[in-house]
């Protein structure tokens, strides 16, 4: 007879299981001990080691870039214990071709711009 308390019997490959992080893929973070430090989330990697499971965070210190690279990976225990999200404001790269419109800021600038263009230099 099978016990129907064991799971094997309820074994079943295509269930679905939800695992949670502390931070999204894409979080600015600071070191708690220093916050001159920011990283950003670029992944999370689930591995399992004798039996148990680990989840291991990859974190890229220049977010600026387009392709964001793991720096280096630590466990989500560390994440937890060391680092925090960042109350500052992070800009990425501005594009001059698209940067956002400030009204009346814009139409200033853009008068400057013509002066100094048609301005003769000594």
């Amino acid at each position: 007879m099978i016990n129907s308390r064991d799971s094997y019997t309820d074994f079943d490959p295509n269930r679905k299981e939800t695992i949670e992080v502390p931070y999204g893929i894409g979080t600015i973070i600071e070191l708690k001990g220093n916050p001159d430090i920011l990283a950003m989330i670029c992944q999370y990697r689930i591995t399992v080691e004798h039996c148990i499971r680990i989840i291991n965070v990859g974190l890229n210190t220049n977010f600026y870039e387009d392709e964001s690279k793991i720096d280096y990976e630590i466990p989500v225990e560390e994440l937890t214990k060391k680092w925090r999200k960042t109350e500052r404001i992070v800009i990425g790269k501005l594009d001059p071709e698209n940067f956002l419109l400030i009204p009346g800021f814009s139409n200033f600038f853009e008068e400057e711009k013509e002066l100094k263009l048609t301005r003769k230099i000594k």
